[in-house]
């Protein structure tokens, strides 16, 4: 039985306003591309699905 997939990472940010100021620095844009350098290594990017969600306490 092969599975749908392989792996999972996540990302975790205190707030959308600290992804987005992390994406937008120039910081963040070289280590964003670095960590996408990296991925291509082992990563089916045609065949992967990223997701952006945030988190809501029920209970």
């Amino acid at each position: 039985m092969q599975l749908a997939y392989d792996g999972i990472t996540e990302i975790w940010w205190k707030s959308r306003a600290d992804l987005e100021n992390a994406l937008s620095s120039e910081t963040g844009r070289v280590a964003s591309a670095r960590l996408e350098q990296d991925e291509a290594r082992f990563i089916d990017f045609a065949r992967s699905r990223i997701f952006i969600t945030e988190e809501h306490e029920i209970f």
